[in-house]
């Protein structure tokens, strides 16, 4: 068996950012979160462009045990520049979100790293195994087979210093969010035909 790691820089970042609104009257309840979701959706177009990778992940209407509504309207977040994300935090915070996580990082090259990984754990397999079988006096003379399992861990972000910014003559942190790296690992298990 061998294996090996390989570590990306993830560049894009997916953010979940809920808005939750609640009122007496079900059509009360969706227009309220109608309008801060709106709000919300413009400020992140603020912070990342008009083009910016927004999408609705989930919408609910329910009544709530205090014979009220509650509107839930989660939307999916895709930030091509991690540098970016605690600004769209701190913007959806501000304009009306009241339910901000789920970070996930990716990254375009896992595939190219997911080879290199799996080249390296195969590599090492095969050394691992000649070496067992030289211990045992026998020499390798074909491979009968090789599985592998691989997949992509992502490091958890990590907090970091916040930048200061300007606000109404008062200076604010950022959010502080580091994207950190992503973990590709592989492990290859293969069998050989040995003689002596």
């Amino acid at each position: 068996m061998g294996e090996a790691t390989v570590e990306v820089r993830p560049d894009q970042t997916r953010l979940r950012i809920g808005v939750v609104s609640t009122a007496g009257a079900a059509e009360r309840a969706s227009a309220k979160n109608a309008e801060r979701t709106s709000e919300v959706i413009a400020r992140v177009r603020e912070v990342l462009g008009q083009d910016a990778d927004i999408r609705t992940s989930n919408y609910s209407l329910t009544k709530t045990f205090t014979d009220g509504y509650a509107a839930n309207n989660t939307l999916e977040v895709r930030v091509h520049d991690p540098a970016l994300m605690g600004k769209v935090i701190d913007a959806s915070a501000k304009s009306g979100a009241n339910v901000i996580g789920g970070i996930d990082s990716s990254s375009l090259d896992e595939q190219d790293a997911r080879s290199q990984a799996l080249g390296q754990a195969a590599a090492r397999a095969r050394a691992n195994a000649e070496a067992m079988a030289n211990a045992l006096g026998l020499r390798v003379v074909r491979v009968l087979e090789a599985e592998t399992s691989a997949a992509p861990v992502p490091i958890p972000m990590l907090a970091g210093p916040g930048r200061a910014y300007k606000k109404s003559g008062k200076a604010a942190a950022i959010t502080p969010v580091e994207a950190g790296a992503i973990e590709v690992r592989a492990q290859v298990v293969v069998t050989l035909e040995v003689a002596p």
